[in-house]
This record gives structure tokens, sequence and C-alpha cells, in this order.
């Protein structure tokens, strides 16, 4: 295992290490998470969790007023996180081992002072990882990842995309007790 993560630590260093601009896709996510800090968080802290390439903190239109954290595991220097008001997870999920998947979405749990914002491929990624696997290890339908949510989090907005491809949700934590539920 820990053989594999460290192929998967190289693969993804050298991905941020090639980032090429930005698609029109991301700057569009930007967009709505400025207008979502504005909205929610006046203007506070966000964390971009898995933030591979830094994309959201490099997008200069949107650094202003806002203090940017990133974490990913998976690149060297960005593997301690901090909470955040916002937290955002832009095509994260379906990377995680699923194995994991629980205690990576209580981390962000945890993390997450007033809202958590994820998209979330449903399809195979056209990227294979060095081990010869898919890059995106869960394909899952979005109403499979709202019941992964649901436990930490009250959804707030849940939105498929036009091409059925990729789900966006928009939660707020709700509140550990003892026995986890709120």
């Amino acid at each position: 295992m820990e053989e594999r993560k460290q192929k998967e630590i190289e693969y993804y260093d050298n991905q941020a290490e090639n980032l090429q601009g930005f698609e029109p896709s991301v700057l569009t996510s930007f967009q709505f998470l400025y207008k979502l800090l504005k909205d929610r968080c006046q203007d506070k802290v966000v964390l971009d969790y898995g933030c591979g390439k830094g994309e959201f903190s490099r997008a200069p239109k949107y650094r202003s007023k806002i203090k940017r954290l990133e974490y990913d595991p998976a690149i060297r220097g960005k593997e301690s996180a901090s909470p955040a008001d916002l937290v955002i997870a832009l095509d994260v999920m379906e990377h995680i081992e699923p194995e994991c998947l629980t205690d990576v979405i209580q981390h962000i749990h945890g993390l997450t002072g007033k809202c958590f914002y994820c998209s979330i491929a449903v399809r195979p990624s056209k990227k294979m990882l060095a081990d010869g696997r898919n890059a995106h290890l869960i394909v899952q339908p979005g109403t499979w990842w709202l019941s992964q949510l649901y436990p930490f989090f009250h959804i707030i907005v849940f939105a498929e995309r036009e091409d059925k491809l990729q789900y966006t949700f928009e939660c707020v934590p709700r509140k550990a007790k003892a026995n986890g539920t709120d």
C-alpha cells in the first residue's frame, strides 16, 4: 500500500507541475465559488481540499479578499489542513481510495466551518494511475454520493450537470453528537 501511495504522490506532483492555464469549466466553478464566498462566508477563508495544481488559489480575479488555504496529501508541501469557512473539493472525491472515503468525508466535515462545496465526476477518467487503475477510483451515481455525504452534512444543493457526468453538492455541516448524528 505504501509503495502505491508513493507512486500516486509522484503522479500528482507531476500533474501539478504541468499546469497549462485554466479550462473554461474551471473558471465557471471559480466564479460560482467566489459568489458563494461572498454570500455565505463574507469573504473569509476557503480551503481547497485536494487542491492538486492549486488552480483556485492561482486564479487572479478571486484572490483579493479571500484567505486561501490548500490541502492535498498527495502533493509535497500541501500535506496539512486547517479549518475554513468554506471547504471546496473540485474533482477530488472520485479520486479517493474507496476504503478511505468515510474517513475523508469525516475529515472534511471537521474542517468545514460554514459550507462545503464539491463537484464529483460520475464517469471513468481519461487518465490512468501509475499502477494501471483508472484515476477515478470511485465511479458511482449522484444519489450514491448523496448517501455518503448525508450522515455528515445537510445537503443544500444537489445538482446534475446537463451531460449527467458530474454532480455538484453544496452542504452545511451537521453538528456532531457523541453517537455521530445530529
